[in-house]
């Protein structure tokens, strides 16, 4: 083809060099390949070269137009080859060849990814028609275009075959050929010998066979026997007996009083008992560290009491204890955090006893192992970050934060190396092995790192040192040998070079190992010999097969990708030195220091500014609410609709429930007959009262006429008049009465109907209704403004409802919070504790807010609904028209009223009538009585 117009000077010159050269021996290598025997296995021989990558700046290699087939249907395969080639990203095997410049053989087509070539363009019986699939590399030996690889040979081979070397056969027959042409599978051939197996083709063979994937080699230093692997514990410090109850007691009861002295005697016994079996260090592990934990929660809870000094103003007690490591050292200190720091030391040193003698031959064991190293790498932590950062200085070595931090590592660096042996002993795969294997090494590094740094370097015996870092190199080791497995697994052709690679460095960092191992134990220089002997057979097997079959370069172990460790394991924060509750209120109950009451004062004005806060805001939009829908004027949820009627006002509700009280119509009914009835009595009454003077009278002229001038009584006429003025008077108020209970009973008659419709119920029903505005598809505003406004006010009634219950919770939080026994357990970290307290009323405070923001929502969508609504539904109009109809109401109940005072009033006109007209009569009965025994007086 003519040369590209844009190619640099560089791709002109290969691409001549290449028409010049290279493409007239690939032609004359199929035509010579078609005439061998081993032709007939071949379904299809095709060349691969990247002249496109050059010629046309593509990012994909074509075949060259010559190619050799005994398939008809691979002919459009091999067209597709030629015209589109295959994308540099999905070479597959073939790309291997581009990059290593060796042979690459696939046992099957249907083995590789479906995505990569070939199989991606070889399907069903026609994939089932390819068996093995060669790629050879050509070389010009005499380098006329380059020295690199110039082209791929593909070769397919049919799975009709019969030969049972067909690949090493083919292989040998392709060879031959293109020594015969200059031309080379190999870049260290040379002329008349091409390669080693030219001569010997019962290698070629024995190679061909060798290219299945290897079985990767499981090399751990616990596969055999993992009781081989040595570990660590630490020892216990050995602390002085001493008397805490006296010194504490002599204290409360020259600060508290001695009955407080006396009720807190128990309690320093108890802690008193506890630090003997600490000193002794007696029973099982187990109950040893149970003691350590109680004891140091107790210590926590007298600090909080207690102050420790030399002087008479605090508990004069002085803690020694033992170095861990160097027993003949002793440190004595006035502090109760040297106290604590010692024990949280020996909770530390008492897991790492019982991680050491957990059965480790079994998966159970093996876990136990690994979580309790965690749980002592947890009390180490806690050591670093704690209690050592507060005791006085110069502090002893082994409560230094630099050796408590070697402990985690070295306690961390343990459990992992239980996990990778569970690992090991489950046969996970190599590559998980290398990782955590790598990350135990790591561990152990961290440790020697700092036992060879100050503090610590003349500190800890040369064994620790030494089981340190051999330990590190060992697992670094292992953690290489298992990388060489999963690569040589991965890659059956190139991993056998990176394993030898990884083998080698094994090697060197397994010299220095034998080295240190010397000031270590037994077992450890056994594990030591043990791995150079694997590692050296591994390594020998490799380098023996990599010289007779796979011939790959050894590359630099530099190169190879690293190894990147994997941790399993962390401190496990301890859980057992936070004080329980049954023991912070039981503990020292009497004896409540100052300090910690004006510290607990603090805190509940700390509570009490948060509830305000949140009141205040709930307050705020309760008030916020009922101003906004009064300004508004807005109705009820259950008034928006068309055809719905107003809410009566406030004032004519409760007119008309005055009204209902008292018993609307039917009571005046019963008033005006009550009326009627006192009356007709007082009249009878009154009536009787003339009748008896008029008969007195008519008696007393009788006698006058009958005995003359001998009856000298006064005549009654003149002793009665004031009795029958009296009685006319009362006569004349009936009258008039009588007209007026005429005119309130034509008027109660001529109002029954309207009194009658006087309740609830009926007015409201009198009430205008709401006129539905003209709907239509194009104008749907007016029933949107109604659903949402009706939306907006019920998310206003659910919100008043919240609030309420919001404020409820805050009372009742604020009455069951009691950081009391809290504070007495941590007083040190008061404000810090507080913070953290004060958190729990977060979720409260937040509720609060967001029911404040979404009353604003609803609000800001009210105002533009409630527009529309008013505008759409004419509810001015409405308004007025309800405001009218209230209007008349109200004056119906003022005539009710009006009429119900009358009647009221001729009521107790009446009874008052009745009791006048009853003196009267009593009045009238002592008149005639007198008079009638003047007359028989007189007889």
């Amino acid at each position: 083809p003519p040369p590209h117009p844009r190619l640099r000077p560089s791709a002109l010159a290969f691409q001549y060099a290449w028409q010049q050269h290279i493409s007239p021996k690939l032609t004359q290598l199929f035509g010579r390949l078609a005439a061998e025997p081993e032709a007939t296995n071949l379904a299809l021989a095709q060349a691969w070269t990247y002249l496109p990558v050059l010629t046309e700046g593509s990012k994909a290699l074509k075949t060259a137009e010559m190619c050799l087939t005994n398939h008809q249907q691979l002919i459009d395969f091999q067209m597709q080859c030629r015209n589109t080639g295959v994308q540099l990203g999905f070479l597959g095997p073939m790309g291997k060849v581009w990059e290593n410049g060796s042979v690459q053989v696939v046992q099957g087509a249907d083995s590789l990814p479906s995505e990569c070539h070939p199989r991606d363009r070889l399907k069903g019986a026609l994939l089932e028609s390819i068996a093995e699939i060669i790629y050879i590399p050509i070389y010009d030996t005499a380098a006329t275009v380059s020295g690199g690889v110039l082209a791929v040979l593909e070769l397919m081979v049919s799975s009709d075959a019969h030969d049972p070397q067909v690949v090493a056969n083919t292989i040998a027959c392709v060879a031959r050929i293109l020594d015969s042409l200059a031309l080379h599978l190999s870049s260290s051939g040379s002329t008349g010998e091409c390669c080693p197996w030219h001569k010997h083709p019962a290698q070629l063979a024995a190679r061909a066979r060798a290219l299945k994937p290897r079985r990767p080699d499981h090399f751990c230093l616990t596969h055999d026997a993992m009781t081989s692997t040595i570990l660590l514990a630490v020892h216990c410090k050995k602390g002085e007996s001493l008397d805490l109850r006296k010194a504490v007691n002599t204290y409360v009861a020259g600060t508290y009083g001695v009955q407080a002295a006396e009720e807190a005697g128990d309690d320093m016994q108890e802690i008193q008992s506890l630090r003997d079996d600490i000193v002794n260090l007696s029973g099982s592990l187990q109950h040893l560290r149970r003691t350590l934990s109680k004891y140091y929660r107790m210590l926590a809870l007298m600090e909080s009491r207690f102050p420790l000094s030399r002087s008479q103003e605090g508990v004069n007690l002085t803690f020694s204890w033992a170095d861990a490591f160097k027993p003949s050292k002793r440190a004595e200190q006035a502090s109760l955090d040297f106290e604590r720091a010692a024990i949280l030391f020996n909770l530390g040193a008492v897991a790492s006893q019982q991680g050491l003698a957990c059965e480790r031959r079994s998966e159970a064991g093996l876990r136990e192992s690994a979580r309790v190293f965690q749980e002592a790498a947890g009390y180490f932590a806690a050591l670093r970050e704690g209690p050592c950062l507060r005791i006085e200085r110069p502090a002893p070595m082994d409560l230094t934060p630099e050796a408590a931090d070697m402990l985690c590592h070295m306690m961390l660096a343990q459990a992992q190396e239980c996990v990778f042996e569970k690992a090991a002993a489950d046969r996970k795969s190599p590559a998980l092995l290398a990782r955590l294997s790598k990350q135990v090494s790591s561990y152990y590094d961290d440790c020697s790192r700092l036992l060879t740094s100050a503090p610590l370097t003349s500190h800890f015996d040369k064994s620790w040192v030494a089981h340190a870092g051999v330990k590190s190199m060992l697992y670094d080791v292992e953690a290489i040998v298992q990388s060489s497995a999963a690569l040589a697994a991965a890659d059956p052709l190139a991993g056998v070079a990176q394993e030898i690679a990884r083998l080698k460095a094994a090697q060197i960092v397994l010299a220095r190992a034998r080295k240190d191992a010397k000031a270590t134990s037994k077992e450890l220089q056994e594990n030591v010999a043990a791995k150079e002997s694997q590692v050296a057979q591994r390594l020998a097997k490799a380098e023996r097969e990599n010289a007779t079959v796979y011939l790959q370069r050894v590359p630099a172990e530099a190169d190879l990708p690293p190894i990147a460790p994997a941790s399993l394991v962390k401190p496990v924060a301890p859980a057992d030195l936070e004080a329980v509750d049954d023991e912070v209120r039981n503990l020292f109950s009497s004896v409540i220091p100052d300090a910690s009451a004006k510290a607990l004062s603090r805190y509940t004005d700390m509570v009490d500014i948060v509830i305000r806060k949140a009141t205040e805001a709930l307050d705020a939009a309760s008030d916020e609410a009922r101003l906004r829908l009064r300004e508004w004027d807005l109705p009820e949820a259950s008034a928006l609709e068309a055809g719905s009627v107003a809410a009566l006002p406030d004032a004519v509700r409760a007119e008309l429930e005055d009204v209902e009280r008292s018993g609307g119509l039917k009571h005046l009914q019963e008033v005006a007959q009550q009326v009627k009835e006192v009356r007709r009595v007082a009249v009878e009454e009154l009536q009787a009262v003339a009748r008896d003077l008029a008969n007195e009278e008519a008696d007393d002229e009788q006698l006058r006429a009958h005995y003359g001038s001998r009856w000298n009584r006064a005549p009654s006429s003149q002793l009665t008049r004031g009795l029958r003025d009296r009685v006319a008077g009362y006569q004349s108020n009936l009258a008039v009465a009588g007209e007026s209970d005429s005119r309130l009973e034509r008027r109660l008659a001529g109002e029954s109907a309207a009194f009658a419709a006087l309740g609830i119920e009926a007015a409201a029903a009198e009430m205008p209704r709401l006129q539905a505005p003209m709907l239509s598809v194009d104008n749907m505003g007016p029933a949107a403004a109604v659903t949402t406004l009706r939306t907006a006010l019920e998310g206003l009634d659910t919100l008043s409802a919240q609030r309420a219950s919001l404020e409820e919770g805050l009372k009742e939080r604020k009455q069951r919070d009691n950081v009391l026994p809290k504070l007495l357990a941590a007083p040190r970290d008061a404000e810090a504790l507080f913070r953290e307290e004060i958190k729990k009323y977060d979720d409260l405070v937040d509720e609060v807010d967001a029911n404040v923001a979404k009353q604003g929502q609803l609000l800001a969508a009210i105002r533009p609904a409630l527009a529309t609504y008013k505008a759409d539904y004419g509810y001015e109009d409405w308004k007025r028209a309800c405001n009218g109809a209230a209007a008349g109401i109200r004056q119906q109940c003022a005539r009710f009223k009006e009429l119900q005072d009358n009647l009221a009033e001729g009521l107790r006109f009446y009874m008052s009538l009745q009791e006048a007209i009853a003196q009267l009569r009593q009045h009238v009965g002592d008149h005639i009585l007198t008079r009638r025994m003047q007359r028989c007086g007189s007889e």
